[in-house]
């Protein structure tokens, strides 16, 4: 396998975590796992469960760069708007996005599909 750089995978787990702009205990959360074991992934003290990696990718982890080191083309075909999207995003606490979340589902349930873009 080819690393593009020398992080380790735990520290890309870091990166990644960091450009979502969580928390070790939000990602915690998120992964149904306890804080401790993403500081043990990310401080590569336990290597990560398959399942844990799929959960990443549900949430949108480049899983890719997480493992090789090498963005993944998925992670660059951001839109300008959806990084504004995400810069707001990330300014916003738990709370905050939970309730972000909930009237978004809300919204775009109000609407038909076809008027995504």
């Amino acid at each position: 396998m080819d690393i593009e750089n020398n992080d380790s995978i735990g520290s890309r787990l870091g990166k990644e975590r960091l450009r979502f702009g969580f928390t070790q205990l939000e990602l915690a959360e998120k992964l149904d796992l306890d804080k401790q074991t993403v500081y043990r992934y990310e401080n590569d003290k336990r290597m990560m469960k398959i399942d844990d990696l799929q959960k990443l990718l549900g949430l949108g982890f480049d899983v890719i760069f997480i493992l090789s080191g090498k963005n993944s083309d998925s992670a660059n075909h951001l839109t300008q708007r959806d990084k504004d999207w995400l810069a707001l995003y990330k300014q916003t606490n738990v709370n905050q996005r939970e309730a972000l979340f909930t009237m978004a589902q809300s919204f775009a349930s109000s609407f038909p599909s076809d008027i995504a873009d």
